[in-house]
């Protein structure tokens, strides 16, 4: 090879050496300029919400503005209604305190030795064991063919006490929209 070969071959070289470096720091350059997709930040439709506490009870959970509380005098525990000047019809939730699993007056027969046992009413169908903010629960629908009612029921057991969670689907051929009971249930508390 001549010293003219062996320079052009050199100069070839350098200028591919040149040129890689030139395309790899090229991409660096890009790959470092180019903004990071930001993973859009979930909205929290509960933000705004009021929260109703009970602690006595040990329990709480958030509630649009338009919907307003009451106690109940059934047993004790917390409805929420419909604002008086609201045509909504979303505000149909209730928690119920019992001091223990025996307490709800519904048609198991036998004493009841976990909160799996309310399956067994004959009332309650569709039934499930789930987990409820780690405790043992049983999600049903609870009807009354006599009043044409149907509710979807959660019946948890919490450190000795029973909370019956529910709202309503159907009263009377209406159908009651889910998605805001729903939202209030994704935001519940066991406070103690």
């Amino acid at each position: 090879m001549s010293i003219n070969q062996k320079g052009f071959t050199n100069i070839i070289l350098v200028i591919v050496v040149i040129v890689l470096i030139g395309i790899a720091g090229y991409f660096i350059f890009v790959k470092k300029s180019e903004p990071i997709a930001q993973q859009p930040t979930p909205i929290d439709e509960t933000a705004s919400w009021k929260t109703y506490t009970n602690s006595e009870q040990g329990f709480e959970f958030k509630y649009p503005a338009i919907c307003k509380t009451s106690s109940n005098d059934m047993v004790g525990g917390v409805q929420l209604s419909v604002d008086i000047n609201s045509a909504n019809d979303n505000c149909n939730f209730s928690v119920v305190y019992y001091d223990n699993l025996d307490a709800i007056s519904i048609g198991v027969d036998v004493p009841r030795k976990s909160v799996y046992d309310f399956a067994k009413d004959p009332s309650l169908s569709s039934t499930q064991k789930i987990i409820f903010h780690g405790n043992d629960a049983l999600s049903g629908v609870f009807e009354n063919k006599y009043i044409s009612l149907q509710e979807k029921e959660i019946y948890v057991s919490h450190n000795g006490h029973l909370y019956e969670i529910s709202y309503t689907i159907v009263y009377d051929k209406q159908i009651f929209k889910t998605d805001i009971p729903e939202k209030i249930i994704s935001t519940f508390k066991f406070s103690k």
